[in-house]
């Protein structure tokens, strides 16, 4: 947490809801990235050359098979997501300024 306070102190980013967003998708990325990664590998690897094949687009192919079928897997990975992010209270800090300042940050 203090790498994070000491990278973006000097950014506009610092004491942001955008920083408490990035900062809280790079520390939970490891499971929804595990949830796409075995979704899509059930689905059947020769998508992408049928409809190479067919005249089909990749940005066809992606809109009309593969967002329908892993549709149950992006919304387990925005609930996984939205829960722990509202579990995190550390997170806060990154919000915290002289302006507003968390009870949790003034308790030492």
């Amino acid at each position: 947490m203090i790498s994070y306070v000491m990278f973006f102190k000097s950014t506009p980013i610092y004491g942001t809801f955008a920083m408490l967003f990035f900062a809280n998708s790079m520390h939970f990325f490891s499971s929804p990235y595990l949830m796409m990664y075995n979704t899509f590998g059930k689905i059947n690897e020769n998508l992408e050359n049928v409809g190479a094949s067919m005249g089909i687009g990749r940005w066809k192919v992606i809109r009309d098979i593969l967002l329908p079928q892993s549709t149950g897997t992006i919304l387990e990975m925005m609930s996984y997501f939205f829960v722990n992010c509202m579990m995190t209270i550390s997170a806060v800090s990154f919000l915290a300024n002289v302006s507003n300042k968390p009870l949790v940050l003034m308790i030492t």
